[in-house]
């Protein structure tokens, strides 16, 4: 399974001398791509890097600041328009006056379905109340044995 770290271009220096040094300890292909969230267009989606994409995970991505950010939003509409059977699974941290729902409005105002994975789908070792798993996906249907959001 080949795998894509994608980041802003002068952050993806960084991600290359992290592969380098991970070399031959991880199976399949690694690779570091730019991304960046406000010029993202189809065409610029339309590279091997891109396509084929089977998860796409996000950390940590989803929080106060880019709620109000349809950039994210537009992004992963591209991916999974790109990528029809793909996941996104997004891990944030729950902070004081999260405001989430609105993140999920907007993704399902896009055509995707966004809902809580479950606690009891994340190993126990990985398992923390402060941390939420946010599955999105094409449609507008919750996908089943998942919570809603929080509102």
């Amino acid at each position: 399974m080949d795998t894509v770290l994608t980041d802003y271009e002068e952050v993806c220096v960084l991600a290359e001398k992290n592969i380098a040094l991970n070399e031959g300890n991880v199976a399949g292909k690694l690779m570091a791509a730019p991304l960046e969230w406000t010029t993202a267009t189809a065409e610029s989606l339309a590279v091997p890097a891109y396509q084929g994409v089977d998860y796409i995970l996000c950390s940590d991505l989803v929080c106060a600041g880019l709620y109000a950010s349809t950039g994210l939003v537009n992004l992963l509409r591209l991916l999974l328009d790109a990528n029809p059977t793909a996941a996104c699974l997004m891990s944030h941290e729950l902070r004081s006056g999260d405001q989430m729902q609105q993140f999920v409005d907007a993704v399902r105002a896009c055509g995707m379905r966004a809902c809580v994975t479950s606690k009891d789908r994340v190993p126990p070792a990985y398992r923390c109340d402060e941390i939420e798993v946010l599955l999105v996906e094409l449609g507008d249907s919750p996908a089943p044995h998942d919570a809603p959001p929080a509102a």
